[in-house]
């Protein structure tokens, strides 16, 4: 049975290469700051890049994900990762991604704050 595909919304989980080259090229999650609305409508994709190589303490553009080493948690993420909130990629409409979990409500909202985006509700 193949593997479903989570919807593309603000605080999905996406694994990708960011399209400026930052991140060595590798696939990497990112977490989606577009509205599924706008994204449905051909809008580009605003994604925040996440790192699994930090130091402590974090910075003040870094916030720590969860998750769980056999990713039994919300976001999927099987390592400690942050998002990097000053690290955002813009990928073109119609960018098709790998889905992963989703980054609680609150913590996508301290995210999108940090990052300085305004990510409206969706309706």
């Amino acid at each position: 049975m193949g593997r479903v595909v989570q919807p593309i919304s603000p605080g999905r989980i996406v694994w990708a290469v960011a399209p400026s080259g930052r991140g060595e090229g590798k696939k990497r999650p990112l977490i989606i700051a577009t509205r599924r609305v706008d994204i449905l409508k051909g809008s580009k994709i605003a994604a925040i890049g996440c790192s699994t190589e930090f130091d402590e303490p974090l910075t003040s553009t870094e916030i720590r994900l969860p998750f769980d080493p056999e990713a039994k948690n919300v976001t999927g993420l099987k390592q400690a990762t942050v998002a990097v909130c000053d690290w955002i990629e813009v990928f073109p409409p119609g960018t098709k991604f790998e889905t992963g979990g989703m980054v609680p409500r609150d913590l996508q909202r301290v995210i999108f704050e940090t990052a300085g985006l305004v990510v409206p509700p969706e309706r």
